[in-house]
């Protein structure tokens, strides 16, 4: 039987989407965080159409290796709190999908990614959206966001948000990213969420003038910091972020020269 998504299907498909594009010939890629193997598969099967050794395209690592299901592709162990267990500079594409709110330093998790990718390489990082009406509601009514809620100190007890111990809000995600190194930092998302489609007319005009009373502060007192997090403030309030179950932020190493 051939392993089930850990995470969103949509999830895996977007990402599959751009870490495919231009196709992957004369490529190395990194599935980080690789679980059982189902985004693998689907990217080994990608490298098969196009007459490609699996093995060759991709590597894979993962906490709990013997569960990784791929077949000709290398699963590696590794603890999530060390150093990527890779040379620098050794692959032209890492994504990790539903991993970095599990990590307690997910900044320093970043940059791992960013010292084994080669110059211009891609990174795409995927988390549960907490920007979305749905999880703003959640955290309004009882502080926490969707997905999230109090911790046990004991590993048994823990299972129960499976792992989930670090929200990653969009803008820190981010602002991790370009504090590592990437550029063209770029925000895209799977699917959008029926209800908080349902919700947005409604929470629309509050959420605008909250933010145009929040800009216009910004530019009077910090015009340098608002020029700088232009973009991601926008990104962050958009309708897309406010309606889609995940976040998936995608991002460039500095290229060469």
């Amino acid at each position: 039987m051939d392993p089930q998504p850990l995470s969103n299907p949509t999830t895996n498909a977007r990402v599959l989407e751009l870490v495919t594009e231009g196709g992957l010939r004369d490529r190395r890629l990194l599935d980080l965080g690789a679980g059982n193997g189902y985004l693998a598969r689907l990217l080994a099967d990608h490298a098969r159409d196009e007459g490609l050794d699996p093995g060759q395209v991709l590597a894979a690592c993962d906490l709990f290796p013997d569960y990784f299901d791929c077949e000709g592709v290398e699963c590696r162990g590794m603890r999530f709190m060390d150093s990527l267990p890779y040379d620098d500079a050794s692959f032209d594409c890492v994504y990790s999908v539903e991993v970095v709110e599990h990590l307690e330093n997910p900044y320093a998790f970043l940059r791992e990614i960013y010292r084994v990718l080669r110059p211009g390489g891609l990174a795409v990082v995927t988390t549960p959206n907490l920007l979305n009406l749905n999880s703003r509601l959640a955290f309004a009514g009882r502080g926490f966001w969707m997905l999230f809620g109090p911790l046990a100190t004991d590993e048994e007890s823990a299972r129960y948000l499976s792992g989930h111990i670090m929200p990653m809000h969009p803008y820190y995600l981010n602002w991790g990213m370009a504090r590592a190194g990437f550029e063209q930092v770029a925000h895209h998302h799977d699917r959008f969420k029926s209800s908080a489609l349902a919700m947005l007319p409604l929470a629309w005009p509050l959420i605008k003038l909250s933010e145009w009373k929040s800009r216009r502060r910004m530019a009077r007192k910090t015009p340098g910091l608002l020029a700088d997090n232009s973009t991601a403030l926008a990104a962050m309030n958009s309708w897309r972020t406010l309606c889609a179950r995940s976040t998936i932020v995608a991002a460039r190493k500095v290229a060469a020269g």
